[in-house]
């Protein structure tokens, strides 16, 4: 639940690992289960990679989905040479100008995104991404907010924590990590 009251600095890998375990037990009484199934996506299949390495007896097996599991730098290059194929092929002198504008070029020919969610927008616009043809606003954001799963307060918090985690120590400590080495 978003609190505003809270420090995004605060908001840290380790915080989230507990917070995954102390939910997995919840789960595991509720269900009366001895073990549960790990799922998880995007970004968060770091917490949840880290949350089976450190407590695998807890979990019947991990699911990933869209992981983000190697080093930021690579990551970045892969999804820029995405674009930049998709956004030449089509001729698409404005967003080829943007994806230029977005990224830092290294020495060692990889690429690192200034602004992630500028970067997230564009693959969208090229039909990357978790969503295809969609951008991540009408492919993810527009069904939580029509869903009836969700409270009008759930939902306005999901919108308030996607920006809040920009700011969050989090953020920062999982740039660089690479799980094919782990």
């Amino acid at each position: 639940m978003y609190d505003k009251e809270i420090d995004p600095k605060s908001i840290t890998m380790k915080l989230l690992i507990e917070d995954t375990v102390a939910v997995t037990e919840y789960l595991k009484d509720r269900f009366q289960k001895e073990q549960i199934y790990l799922m998880g996506f995007s970004g968060g299949s770091k917490i949840a990679l880290e949350a089976a390495a450190a407590h695998p007896e807890l979990y019947k097996a991990y699911i990933g989905m869209a992981q983000y599991v190697c080093d930021g730098a690579e990551n970045d290059t892969y999804i820029y040479d995405f674009m930049k194929d998709i956004f030449t092929e089509r001729n698409d002198k404005r967003r080829l100008k943007k994806l230029e504008q977005i990224v830092i070029k290294q020495e060692d020919n990889k690429v690192v995104c200034k602004d992630w969610y500028s970067f997230i927008y564009l693959l969208h616009d090229a039909g990357g991404g978790t969503t295809l043809n969609e951008t991540e606003f009408v492919g993810i954001d527009i069904p939580i907010m029509q869903s009836h799963c969700y409270t009008a307060k759930e939902k306005v918090d999901y919108i308030l924590g996607m920006k809040m985690y920009r700011k969050t120590a989090m953020s920062e400590e999982m740039k660089g990590v690479d799980y094919r080495e782990k």
